[in-house]
């Protein structure tokens, strides 16, 4: 009986362990991470994303890199670009597939030579950082995907990215999909309107 409470344990940390060092994503899986900076008046808050590559062996990826994402303005380098980095180095962080849904829906599987295809592509090549227009969601999903979309769905700066290369339809579905409210509905809701 010892042995067999000494096993379970050993399983469940384990598997705590998988789920905390990122062993539990699959290669191209979006990484969120929540973030706040914290003004005077009050916090604002975003997502920053990535792409799990785990131990996928890529053109410029270190052995012990097991993220791609793009990069905010960097010291002492160009404003931004695509990079490979280490998952254990960026905080809490979990799995955001958030399209998925969708590409399920309408028959789109998830095309891991794509992924590969996309990433090697952007790889150093990802251009300026935008906050709005070319963020790492953008990249993100794109790399996940091939459209390029941010939403930051559920943070501050949800009201201000913008989607400038999707069509409208597309953003429009994914939307409501995603249940994400729409402008005229948020207008209303902080003008205190009350839904009929």
């Amino acid at each position: 009986m010892k042995n067999l409470i000494l096993i379970v344990v050993t399983l469940f940390l384990a598997s705590i362990t998988l789920v905390i060092y990122g062993e539990a994503y699959n290669f191209g899986d979006m990484i969120a991470f929540n973030r706040k900076i914290r003004c005077s008046c009050k916090s604002f808050t975003y997502k920053h994303y990535a792409i799990y590559v785990g131990s996928m062996n890529l053109t410029g990826k270190l052995e012990n890199q097991d993220i791609f994402h793009l990069t905010g303005p960097l010291k002492g380098r160009k404003l931004s670009t695509c990079i490979f980095s280490e998952l254990a180095k960026e905080g809490d962080h979990k799995l955001d597939n958030y399209l998925d849904e969708l590409w399920k829906k309408n028959g789109t599987e998830i095309d891991v030579p794509g992924i590969k295809k996309r990433i090697e592509e952007k790889y150093r090549h990802c251009g300026i950082w935008l906050p709005l227009t070319n963020n790492c969601e953008h990249i993100a999903t794109y790399v996940r995907y091939g459209l390029s979309v941010s939403l930051q769905c559920g943070t501050s700066a949800a009201k201000m990215v913008s989607n400038p290369k999707v069509k409208k339809e597309i953003l429009d579905t994914i939307k409501e999909t995603l249940n994400v409210p729409t402008c005229e509905s948020s207008c209303s809701l902080s003008r205190g309107d009350k839904s009929s």
